[in-house]
């Protein structure tokens, strides 16, 4: 219903009999509405003349009270767009007017500011800044600036890091300058979607940039990137230097699809993050649907902070879980992921599909006790993990449970240049394989040690090889 009435034929007198009701509300229901107002003697407070205003605009215009005051307004740009709200007069705020939360009169110098009663303490929506979420505006300097409401706030103490929830409408809105999310480790913050989606028409730009934040918690958000102007990424995140923080991230129930140049989703060395239900999947032509980067191989940069973490260098990145996700490229030419420099990359319950030929998962030079609970699966796929980046990379602590395998040429295989490959102590269960794949796309390029069960010894290490450890095929097992 937001901006269906005009504001020209809604004049403020046709709120008349509401009025009534708005001052009881406002003047006995503060200590319910706000308890952080309710010790002050509410009893006192002056209910304006014709206090039931239409917009934001038009409290601003207001003179400012000369004693305790309170007003409604029944929206920001228009009544019933849900920017409305109750505001109290506070004779000693002199905080700036943000165009939100705190509105300073036209004209009116020092102290004393309409002060917005939130439902609910800490929790502010964008339509408090004039967001429409109709699918046709920008929407993200709306958001940005109930962001930054929460970043502004001061910590309750050394040890109480600032905390807010930003609520989003359950509508579409559309994003055409990236969102800042950055810089955030001194916060918590929470964005809820209620089913509300963001439509990135970015070009060439993230979508959503949380560079630097920690403690940050997305959940029941749809992120989708617009084929006719596509963005890079849809939703970044990560360490911005060794020094620097990026942990305690949790994405519950995220998905970004639709189309993306680069990824749906980045992470830069964000460790100890907990997803759930995160869909990352790409149409775009060549692009990726996640990508895992510990040696900031793709160079990541944030339009809000620098990121100086050096370039194609292994850094700490541990600790990340996704549970019951879904990663996937569907466009030409690309592949669902690309992983690097990981500790501890762990996949729960989870899929992951190239819906063209080619392969599931790019492991770059050197990574550390990935663990793949994963079915991976596509008509034309070539090979499960493909290694790239140095001549010899190595990979320790693979487990990988796979019931069924479909790739057509092998399970592992190497990029160009990858003369040899060196697993270690892996952990390996495969339920059946179909076609034609084979375990490698050349045995005698690989040295594995571990545990590995299987049913077919097609393609398996050759003495060119190697192999120490327990493997078992069908119903025999050998130990080497």
């Amino acid at each position: 219903m937001r901006g269906q009435i005009p504001l020209k034929e809604t004049p403020v007198k046709s709120f008349a009999p509401y009025r009534l009701l708005f001052a009881f509300l406002l003047v006995f229901g503060l200590a319910a509405i706000h308890p952080a107002r309710a010790q002050e003697p509410v009893a006192a407070s002056v209910v304006l003349p014709g206090s039931v205003l239409p917009t934001i605009a038009a409290m601003r215009s207001m003179p400012a009270p000369n004693g305790d005051a309170v007003v409604a307004v029944a929206g920001y740009a228009g009544p019933a767009d849900g920017g409305g709200g109750s505001f109290l007069w506070d004779a000693t705020d002199n905080a700036d007017d943000d165009g939100g939360i705190t509105i300073n009169p036209a004209g009116h110098a020092g102290p004393g500011r309409w002060v917005r009663v939130l439902a609910q303490p800490g929790v502010v929506s964008p339509l408090f800044y004039g967001a429409r979420c109709d699918g046709r505006g920008d929407d993200a300097p709306a958001i940005n600036q109930a962001i930054n409401y929460i970043r502004d706030k001061r910590a309750i103490s050394d040890l109480a890091p600032r905390i807010g929830v930003l609520q989003l409408p359950a509508e579409q809105c559309q994003i055409k300058t990236t969102i800042n999310a950055t810089d955030l480790g001194s916060a918590s913050l929470d964005i809820i979607g209620t089913g509300g989606s963001f439509l990135c028409s970015t070009a060439g730009l993230p979508c959503f940039d949380a560079m630097g934040s920690g403690r940050l918690t997305l959940r029941d958000i749809t992120i989708y990137g617009n084929p006719r102007i596509v963005p890079k990424i849809g939703l970044q995140l990560g360490r911005i230097s060794p020094r620097a923080t990026a942990a305690g991230m949790y994405l519950d129930h995220v998905s970004i699809s639709g189309y993306f140049s680069f990824a749906a989703f980045y992470n830069l060395n964000a460790e100890t993050q907990l997803d759930v239900k995160l869909n990352a999947s790409n149409q775009q032509p060549g692009g990726y649907g996640g990508v895992w980067d510990g040696y900031n191989h793709w160079r990541a940069s944030s339009a809000f902070i620098p990121v100086t973490s050096p370039v194609d260098q292994l850094q700490s990145f541990g600790d990340n879980t996704c549970e019951s996700c879904r990663v996937t490229s569907i466009g030409a030419g690309g592949i669902p992921m690309w992983v690097g420099g990981t500790n501890g990359l762990t996949f729960i319950n989870s899929y992951i599909s190239n819906f063209n030929t080619g392969p599931a998962v790019v492991l770059y030079n050197y990574n550390i006790n990935p663990n793949f609970d994963v079915h991976f699966e596509a008509s034309h796929l070539t090979n499960v993990f493909v290694f790239a980046g140095s001549g010899h990379p190595v990979l320790y602590g693979l487990i990988y449970r796979e019931h069924d395998f479909f790739g057509q040429i092998s399970m592992f295989g190497r990029d160009k240049g990858v003369r040899a490959v060196t697993l270690e102590n892996v952990d390996i269960s495969i339920g059946k394989i179909r076609g034609n794949g084979t375990w490698f796309d050349d045995p005698t390029k690989y040295t594995v040690s571990g545990r590995v069960a299987g049913m077919s010894t097609k393609g398996w290490v050759t003495p060119g090889g190697g192999f120490s450890g327990m493997a078992c095929f069908g119903t025999k097992c050998f130990i080497q």
